[in-house]
């Protein structure tokens, strides 16, 4: 059945045929719609019918092949069996030997342990009773040692705490004590009257005059004095250089931050410098966490040359020439001061030094010690299971003692 010609009217399509069956016998009671279904259908079967034989073709190629590739796969299968088998019984015999080998040496380990053992058993025996007197004593030697090393320590530390205390007392007496409410001067003109013989004046309600003024050895100084919890703002040494430029009399002038540091200042707790004036300013950081007595014994000589210096150039006829001396000498006292606040911070530090190196080596020599008693303690118990060592409690540490107990003699040797 083939397909001759097609052409549309209307609604419908007139197709011609050619085909070797009459077509009204098969369809006669088919409807148009159902003609077409029919056709259609028809097309679709025939489309899978090819495809299918077609896919039957493909199918028989790959099982084919499929078939093949598995022949292949298993003789390869069956070669490397075989050698695995092979390899395994070569193995075997190999392993087989080496345990053989093995058992005749681990008989022979075993004869040669049997004779050391009973050696050592033998040793054992014999040197008991002297090791144990030994090790007694030298538990004993090494307790009474570690006793006087550290009553040693003890001693001085408690030496150097006491010394200590006394080296901080005068500062600590300096410190404001809120509770009596006394104010950073008057705790000022305790500290002088404790270490120096100077007379001073109180001038804090004197405009321009600074806090304190005296008149020692014929130099008129002024003292400023700061009690503050933090540190100084420059406004307050501004203010200090212009009463002390009003005061234009007075060598030398002194400004003392009892607690805190100067914002601004060079790190040197203790500098000074000369105003135009030939005045000598001394600044004084954290006054009382140094030396207190030190640091007025200092004041104390640099008040005798403030006051030599002004003077010379204050009376001489030669002004100029004496100024240019005078300024070349400036540069050697600041440096000699620098060297002395130095040599100062360097005692503090060295005071910390020595107490931190004491106690690092009493608790260095105590862990060694405690150390070595622990290890013979080991000793004991890995030799002989039957001596236990008895540790001294928490309340008993200030005099420890140690007991060495043994069970009866049947039981002393074991295996």
């Amino acid at each position: 059945m083939a397909l001759l010609s097609q052409a549309k009217d209307s609604n419908y399509i007139i197709s011609t045929w050619k085909h070797t069956k009459i077509i009204p016998e098969i369809l006669q009671t088919c409807s148009v719609q159902e003609y077409e279904t029919i056709l259609e259908l028809a097309a679709e079967a025939l489309k899978s019918l090819r495809q299918s034989a077609s896919s039957h073709e493909i199918q028989d190629i790959i099982n084919t092949k499929v078939y093949e590739i598995e022949n292949k796969k298993q003789h390869e299968f069956d070669i490397m069996k075989k050698q695995y088998e092979y390899n395994i019984s070569v193995e075997t015999n190999k392993l087989q030997t080496q345990i053989r080998e093995l058992q005749v040496q681990l008989e022979q380990s075993n004869k040669s342990y049997q004779v050391l053992h009973q050696n050592f058993h033998n040793l054992q025996h014999s040197s008991q009773e002297t090791f144990s007197k030994s090790l007694e004593k030298a538990v004993n030697h090494v307790e009474v040692q570690h006793s006087k090393v550290e009553e040693i320590y003890k001693n001085q530390i408690s030496t150097l705490q006491k010394q200590l205390e006394e080296y901080t007392k005068n500062a600590i007496t300096q410190n404001v004590s809120s509770n009596k409410g006394k104010t950073g001067e008057k705790t000022f003109d305790s500290m002088v009257e404790n270490f120096t013989t100077w007379n001073l004046e109180d001038t804090s309600k004197t405009p321009q005059s600074c806090d304190r003024f005296g008149e020692i050895r014929g130099c008129k100084t002024l003292f400023e004095i700061k009690n503050y919890s933090y540190n100084i703002p420059k406004k307050e040494v501004d203010k200090f250089k212009r009463d002390m430029e009003v005061h234009k009399d007075c060598p030398l002038g002194i400004f003392l931050s009892l607690n805190t540091n100067i914002i601004g200042a060079p790190q040197d707790f203790f500098y000074t410098e000369f105003t135009n004036s030939n005045q000598l300013l001394i600044y004084i950081q954290q006054f009382n966490n140094h030396d207190i007595e030190s640091l007025f014994s200092i004041i104390n000589e640099l008040i005798d040359i403030a006051f030599i210096l002004y003077n010379k150039c204050f009376n001489s006829e030669e002004s100029n020439s004496l100024q240019t001396k005078v300024d070349s000498i400036k540069p050697i006292l600041q440096m000699e001061i620098t060297s002395i606040t130095n040599i100062m911070k360097e005692q503090n530090n060295n005071t910390k030094f020595v107490l931190d190196t004491i106690q690092k080596h009493h608790n260095s020599l105590k862990h060694q010690l405690e150390k070595l008693q622990f290890t013979f303690k080991t000793i004991l118990q890995s030799l002989f299971d039957d001596i236990m060592i008895v540790e001294s409690s928490n309340d008993e540490k200030e005099q420890p003692k140690r007991r060495i107990k043994k069970k009866k003699a049947e039981s002393i040797i074991t295996t």
